[in-house]
């Protein structure tokens, strides 16, 4: 069975970032919940923004939504409850860092758009370069 135009739409749009929301603001309630106790050491901190956003693209892939609006609403999320939850109150030196926890996949997230730009850049003006003509001479 085909789905129309508005199921995909809503599952697309409304479903994948609402399933982002969750996982992204769960994600975050888990660490710091883990942190606070001693069970995570600040070592493994940065690869859980990336299982953060990998388990949102596995969980909306699953119900035919969007796995990248979904991947990308978790990080919005992850990113705003740990930010929000460390201006609220004193630090502590046990309490995860938000820009120590997101470092890692931020730069990570970098490298991959600047290796995407260079792909696409690639597609994109290897066959015009293959095509291309000098028209101008210079005359003396």
């Amino acid at each position: 069975m085909r789905a129309g135009v508005g199921e995909t739409f809503l599952r697309a749009l409304l479903l994948s970032a609402a399933l982002g929301i969750a996982v992204g603001w769960g994600g975050a309630q888990v660490l710091r919940w883990s942190a606070l106790r001693g069970w995570s050491s600040p070592t493994w901190w940065p690869y859980t923004t990336l299982a953060v956003a990998a388990i949102a693209y596995v969980l909306c892939v699953a119900a035919e939504g969007s796995g990248f609006i979904g991947a990308w609403a978790a990080g919005l999320a992850f990113g705003h409850r740990m930010r929000r939850a460390a201006s609220g109150r004193q630090p502590r030196a046990d309490s995860p860092d938000p820009p120590r926890s997101t470092e890692f996949s931020e730069r990570l997230g970098l490298l991959l758009a600047s290796l995407s730009f260079l792909v696409f850049g690639a597609v994109i003006l290897g066959p015009v370069l293959a095509n291309l003509t000098c028209v101008w001479s210079p005359t003396r």
